[in-house]
């Protein structure tokens, strides 16, 4: 099990792997086959657990002590998604480094073949290991200043795999969807489940997977960068390691010829630019060629055959070598070094903010509402056990309430419907629409909505529309579901009917909108749809 080093003070690192990540996602799949009634329990005593730590409510923070939390329990799955990135991550790194470093033995034994009648071709060297690479760094330097100008260039180029990937899992998943729905299985409660409820779990997971890969997408293309690098570092050391161990055992000769020109002059120009690099730091002519070395060994066809004994034709090997180092294994080093650097910073930008994460995060801001299981004369000391939102329990509320429900529900019923969802003072306050919800400061606005039938599409563009006016502000909206009118007060929301009201609102994607339902057990009475 991938551990993660976190102390019960909330301070500890916050720092986030890939491996932790997929780790992350796992547990949260697997909590996506639970009740959601127990997962909000579980949630809001792991969110008592991390305040009494006395830790700074940073999402980074709380959901990497949920991650620890969710690795010391019972439940954990057979296969820890972390770890098996882990080991597949060191095996593609091992054959790829393996791939790279025979390719680079072969291709360089290839273009070094020498059997003394013809000295090794130096052009030919150059455009199979140099030429390519030397492509590649360009391509690579032109994307990078391109990704500068435009957001996401630099990403494309390695979309194609990235894309496949997304297809495949989205072909998983539809078969898998398929299965479930053929076998009776299913997400919480899809055996009763009406044909309207299954496309809105099907239209939240498409939005959940269109998510998941607009966030890592990023990170995954730097670490798919990462390993071509490796390959790239390997195949330039087998090239390296194969004309370095000729060179000490076996004597070659080296000359040039080519198609495209016959001219010494041209190609001591072309070699004056090659070697740039190095004769910038260790002077004019290090590692390079004389003009009348050139001059020497040019092979041209028809020619009478030498014995190549010459020093000029034991001349170009440095510049061979250099060549490799400065073109081939330094720029692949500087790359993987980079994508280091870029994946920490892409990692320490999860702010885990955004409509992807806000599920967990509303659970673990849940209110234990079961009003009519509660005593309602209870103190305000146990009260304040039943939430763990700090904000509600610590200041006097403002909670809204729509004239036209309390038409339905007494004025004197919701006041003491009210206490255990804030265990403490509140003001009710009428309004006539959503359009008047006022945000108090930095404070949630509370809102008490009738929750016995499902909302309407109506409703719920009066509800988004309400939400994302006070996310402008950074303040959150608080839905509190209210039950049937009865007698007594109110029936109790089926836990059914809460999750279709969670899937409606998931599908607004608003991060600020919360949902509270006053539930009761499955089979308890209450409202059907």
């Amino acid at each position: 099990m991938n551990s993660i080093k976190a102390d019960n003070s909330g301070s500890g690192p916050i720092t986030w792997s890939i491996a932790e990540l997929l780790q992350f996602e796992q547990f949260r799949e697997q909590d996506r086959q639970q009740d959601e009634a127990v997962l909000a329990e579980r949630d809001r005593r792991i969110w008592r657990e991390y305040q009494a730590t006395g830790g700074e409510p940073q999402r980074r923070r709380v959901y990497r002590f949920w991650l620890w939390q969710r690795q010391q329990a019972s439940d954990l799955p057979s296969v820890d998604a972390g770890q098996l990135f882990g080991q597949t991550l060191a095996s593609v790194s091992v054959v790829l480094m393996l791939l790279g470093f025979l390719s680079g033995i072969c291709l360089a034994g290839s273009a070094l073949y020498y059997d003394g009648s013809v000295p090794v071709n130096v052009a030919l060297f150059l455009g199979l290991i140099i030429a390519p690479q030397l492509l590649l760094l360009l391509g690579l330097v032109v994307s990078v200043l391109l990704s500068a100008w435009v957001p996401g260039w630099f990403v494309s180029w390695y979309q194609p795999p990235l894309l496949l990937l997304r297809w495949l899992h989205e072909r998983i998943w539809k078969r898998a969807l398929r299965y479930a729905n053929r076998s009776g299985l299913a997400d919480r409660g899809a055996v009763n489940n009406t044909g309207g409820e299954q496309q809105d779990s099907r239209k939240i997971r498409q939005l959940l997977l269109e998510q998941v890969f607009d966030l890592y997408q990023p990170l995954l293309a730097t670490r798919a960068l990462r390993l071509m690098q490796l390959m790239g570092i390997a195949f330039n050391l087998g090239v390296l390691g194969t004309l370095l161990v000729l060179l000490a055992f076996t004597d070659r000769a080296f000359g040039w010829q080519s198609s495209l020109t016959s001219s010494p002059d041209t190609v001591m120009s072309i070699l004056e630019v090659l070697a740039w690099p190095w004769t910038l730091l260790a002077g004019a002519g290090a590692a390079l060629p004389s003009a009348e070395q050139i001059a020497a060994t040019h092979i041209q066809l028809g020619g009478v055959a030498g014995s190549f004994q010459g020093a000029e034709f034991r001349a170009w090997w440095p510049f061979l070598l250099c060549s490799v180092l400065v073109y081939g294994l330094l720029p692949r080093v500087l790359v993987w070094a980079w994508s280091l650097l870029r994946e920490s910073q892409l990692l320490a930008a999860i702010d885990f903010e955004g409509y992807h994460y806000q599920g967990l995060w509303r659970r673990m801001q849940s209110i234990d509402l079961h009003s009519q299981s509660h005593d309602q004369t209870a103190s305000v000391e146990a009260s304040q056990v039943l939430s763990p939102v700090e904000p509600v329990r610590s200041v006097s509320q403002q909670v809204y309430v729509l004239v036209d429900t309390l038409q339905r529900y007494s004025r004197q019923y919701l006041q003491s419907w009210l206490p255990p969802v804030n265990g403490g003072e509140h003001d009710l306050l009428e309004v006539k629409g959503l359009a008047e919800l006022q945000a108090g400061g930095n404070q949630p606005v509370w809102l008490v909505v009738e929750g016995w039938q499902p909302p309407i599409e109506e409703s719920l563009a009066e509800l988004a529309a309400a939400a994302r006016r006070l996310q402008v502000s950074g303040v959150d909206l608080h839905l509190l579901l209210l039950g049937k009118p009865s007698p007594d007060g109110s029936k109790l929301v089926t836990p059914r009917l809460a999750e279709v009201w969670r899937k409606k609102l998931d599908l607004l994607q608003c991060p600020n909108l919360m949902v509270h339902a006053d539930t009761g057990a499955a089979g308890s009475e209450g409202d059907t749809l």
